[in-house]
């Protein structure tokens, strides 16, 4: 009887320190963390992720020509123009249909254009080739005013050649003394061109 008491007493002892144990590990979990330090673990939250490395922005086309091109650039209006102007491209094609032999300019001939003085430029009022009326018959009786002048298929001034009137308008080569150039034109009655610009006017 004295054992058996005995050997109740050491379960009952046993279990008290069991217990003991485990209530003291119950008070380890439970201690809250102190104040400061936060722990992604214990709140639940995932820590943030860095933010990548920043690229540099891509060029624009017109930021990378202007860099291939460098300070060089090139300026359009100092690129002289690889095409005729009208009056180059009518004077070749007169060059092209003249009849005759070519020779070329002897060094006396060369000379003697070299010391002829420059001809006087004349006042801008004789510098318009005016076209005041037509009057047309037929191809063989027509009138025509130039420059104030009447003009008949039998009085041609000595500047004009090739002249060919219409009902509407007028069809001339006009040369020029002071620049020695051949002017083709295509005229309408009460129309002006000056022989310096190139244009025409209303007149």
């Amino acid at each position: 009887m004295t054992r058996i008491r005995s050997a109740f007493s050491m379960v009952i002892f046993g279990g008290a320190l069991l217990a003991a144990a485990g209530y003291s590990l119950a008070q380890d979990a439970a201690e809250p963390i102190p104040m400061g330090i936060s722990s992604p673990a214990a709140t639940g939250e995932t820590a943030p992720a860095e933010a990548p490395a920043e690229t540099p922005a891509a060029q624009t086309p017109e930021q990378a020509a202007a860099e291939a091109v460098g300070e060089e650039a090139i300026n359009p209006n100092e690129i002289p123009s690889v095409l005729f102007t009208y009056w180059e491209h009518t004077a070749i094609t007169d060059a092209k249909r003249a009849v005759g032999s070519t020779r070329e300019v002897t060094q006396e001939e060369w000379q003697n254009i070299k010391d002829e003085p420059l001809g006087v430029k004349p006042p801008p009022e004789e510098r318009d080739i005016t076209l005041g009326g037509i009057v047309f018959v037929t191809s063989a009786d027509w009138t025509i005013w130039l420059n104030g002048k009447r003009v008949t298929p039998k009085a041609i001034p000595r500047e004009v050649t090739d002249l060919k009137v219409y009902k509407e308008y007028i069809e001339m080569k006009w040369y020029d003394d002071y620049t020695n150039q051949i002017f083709p034109l295509r005229m309408r009655a009460h129309q002006r061109f000056n022989i310096d610009t190139r244009i025409f006017l209303p007149g």
